[in-house]
């Protein structure tokens, strides 16, 4: 189905956007993404190419990536040649090697936020696909809310159900590694078929310099956003705080940070960022239980079936109904970076913070990959309330998703 965003925006606003990006690898993550939504995700883009083994002396196919230029109101087509990356996958080849002492098909500890990171590497390291169609026997999760759903089409299930001596089991969390590391282990399980490392961690060890055009320290890109003095006096807004995963990947940057504002809409997520706080030691975190937005008031709500995963976005036809806020009217103290990933309404919440923009001109790291117009509409509207911004574009997953915004003075 084609996608109609370019008869939606006129030609010179795509150029525009083209124009402020500080830096050719931003312009290049944009001219992708456009190509992905104007051909209505069938494009070639390097989202759509698939990464894979080729064999085993960590080399991948070299893929072809169709990347469409936006100027003087000509779209034209080009081709850009990845080059093999050889020595980035040592881990792959430790998970391929691993795996392959064992008949069965794996087992996904943990079906939460990491879930979907841990196919991807599995995908890297030859074993199944993104998607999870095929080679992977099922997800453990103790939550009873996400059980016996699917998650990328392979189900949950309680801890050691449809177990097989044969299968290996590859630990996915954030914050459990440890614990859930110690529970298989005393309720039985023979220590040689779990992975030793978590998967969670696992962009930060592969993927750091195995791509030009998007890496993995997403919301805080390297080169991009920089803290002093381990943070002093950074007041972060983060907004879509889902499991307080972000904050904590920010307070290993800024351990001085003076305070956190932590916004979450879905109230099935809010034990678990209480939790995350307990466990950050990090004092100054004020927890608001609101959508962010253009307004103060109440608005319909669409849950994720499976809770702790992400996903639920503000919709009119939602069955549930929260709490929506303006930033500007419940932070008033100096910002010093804001992130968002709220699933669409990045642009009504950037004009309920405009305020706090305009005066603090605080670092923003923006998704912009919800919906096909944000690609264009973000960047001008930041644009148009702080000229002084450089604007940035990182992409920092395989697929279409996870693309940011940053905008640093």
């Amino acid at each position: 189905m084609k996608n109609t965003l370019l008869e939606r925006k006129s030609v010179s606003d795509a150029h525009m956007v083209y124009t402020l990006l500080a830096d050719d690898i931003s312009k290049e993550v944009f001219t992708n993404m456009l190509d992905f939504h104007v051909s209505g995700g069938e494009g070639g883009g390097m989202f759509r190419v698939k990464r894979r083994f080729i064999d085993r002396y960590n080399t991948i196919d070299n893929n072809i990536a169709r990347i469409i230029y936006i100027a003087n109101g000509i779209s034209e087509h080009r081709e850009l040649q990845y080059p093999p990356i050889n020595g980035s996958f040592a881990l792959c080849e430790e998970i391929m090697d691993f795996a392959g002492r064992f008949e069965g098909a794996p087992i996904v500890y943990g079906a939460g936020a990491q879930a979907r990171n841990a196919l991807q590497i599995l995908e890297f390291s030859g074993i199944g696909n993104v998607g999870g169609q095929k080679n992977i026997r099922c997800f453990w999760d103790n939550d009873k809310r996400k059980q016996y759903h699917l998650l990328c089409r392979v189900e949950i299930l309680p801890p050691f159900a449809n177990d097989s001596e044969d299968s290996p089991v590859f630990i996915a969390t954030s914050l459990y590694f440890d614990e859930v590391y110690k529970f298989l282990l005393e309720t039985g399980m023979d220590e040689s078929r779990i992975f030793p490392k978590n998967f969670a961690d696992v962009p930060s060890w592969i993927m750091e310099d195995a791509f030009r055009y998007y890496d993995w320290d997403q919301y805080f890109d390297k080169d991009l956003i920089k803290f002093e003095n381990d943070g002093y006096g950074e007041v972060f807004l983060d907004c879509g705080s889902l499991d307080f995963w972000t904050a904590m990947n920010f307070l290993k940057r800024a351990p001085k940070a003076r305070k956190i504002y932590s916004f979450e809409a879905d109230p099935d997520n809010i034990a678990v960022i209480e939790n995350s706080i307990k466990k950050s030691g990090f004092a100054n975190v004020e927890l608001i239980e609101a959508a962010v937005y253009d307004r103060n008031e109440k608005l319909h709500f669409v849950k994720n079936t499976v809770a702790g995963v992400g996903g639920g976005r503000l919709d009119i036809n939602g069955a549930n109904e929260v709490n929506a806020v303006r930033i500007d009217d419940v932070v008033s103290e100096r910002v010093t970076f804001i992130k968002m990933d709220i699933e669409g309404a990045e642009l009504a919440a950037l004009a309920g913070a405009e305020e706090i923009i305009k005066r603090d001109k605080p670092r923003l790291a923006i998704s912009v990959y919800h919906k096909p117009d944000d690609i264009v509409d973000i960047p001008l509207y930041i644009h148009g309330i702080v000229p002084e911004y450089r604007l940035y574009m990182r992409h920092h997953a395989s697929f279409h998703e996870e693309t940011v915004l940053y905008a640093v003075i």
